[in-house]
């Protein structure tokens, strides 16, 4: 990790760049970026940089592995009171393909008997979305469910809209009963997506009781998501649409999920099934 700080400026300018162990190099929490700007930013006179060397989320043998994946020595250090790690090999001929089916009919299988984790605890790291297809190919073939967030996820992991709607699909899938999550926080959220729209008390007053009404009528974990969704938008959400032009890219993203869950790829996912995508966002 690197830390810059522009010196000649009126104030200090903070520029962080994460370099992960298992890649070349990314910065942290930007999509499409560029680490050899930053690199080359690094080298002006009036940038001070200082390295970061401190990893806190990986034990010590998973570090000392990195390096060697990387090829280089990097510095990287754990805390004194850090996990060793466990670190398994499975050499394994053959293409993606045949190691993603050996990945799901040996591997997986294997690593939740030994430690107790459920599926939705692993996590299988590949660099680049087309190697994920074999991946989600091998484990549907397995009846593993899996949750994508490379380029070809079910929907763009930054989409508000569609995290909101997860949150409504944990609501209408039990949270409705243990508050968990409560129907004020969903209402709020809604209220900062659609805010072009719910201008004045009166009309948020109107979706209010559109909302409610619209989630409490879809309570059934079985339903198809996209019927789910096709009810939500014709009471709830298409008035709001028609009045917000700068949530057109979003109800795009929303139409794609919709078609993809009627007729695509994930023809037939749940209400349930949608909801887990939640869950299984949430960090450890």
């Amino acid at each position: 990790m690197r830390y810059g700080t522009l010196k000649d400026a009126g104030a200090p300018l903070p520029a962080v760049a994460g370099f992960q162990p298992f890649g070349r190099g990314r910065i942290s929490a930007f999509a499409n970026t560029n680490p050899a700007l930053l690199e080359r930013l690094s080298q002006r006179p009036d940038v001070e940089t200082v390295h970061l060397r401190l990893n806190y989320r990986s034990g010590a043998r998973i570090v000392t592995a990195s390096e060697y994946a990387l090829g280089e020595n990097r510095g990287y250090e754990v805390p004194d009171d850090a996990r060793d790690g466990v670190l398994y090999f499975h050499p394994r001929n053959g293409d993606f393909a045949d190691h993603a089916d050996h990945l799901f009919s040996t591997i997986v299988p294997d690593i939740l008997a030994r430690t107790g984790i459920s599926p939705g605890q692993a996590a299988v790291l590949y660099p680049a979305a087309w190697i994920g297809d074999a991946v989600a190919d091998a484990a549907r073939r397995h009846g593993f469910e899996v949750i994508r967030s490379d380029t070809n996820a079910l929907y763009p992991r930054g989409s508000m809209l569609m995290r909101w709607l997860e949150s409504c699909a944990v609501w209408c899938c039990g949270g409705w009963r243990t508050g968990s999550p409560r129907y004020a926080l969903l209402s709020s959220d809604a209220q900062r997506i659609f805010t072009e729209s719910l201008t004045d008390a009166e009309r948020r007053v109107a979706f209010g009781r559109r909302f409610i009404g619209g989630l409490w009528n879809r309570r059934d974990p079985a339903m198809p998501v996209h019927e789910w969704l096709d009810g939500l938008s014709a009471d709830v959400l298409n008035t709001e649409f028609g009045r917000c032009r700068s949530l057109d890219e979003e109800r795009a993203t929303l139409r794609a999920f919709i078609t993809r869950a009627r007729e695509g790829d994930v023809a037939g996912m749940t209400l349930a099934q949608f909801r887990r995508l939640r869950r299984w966002r949430q960090p450890a």
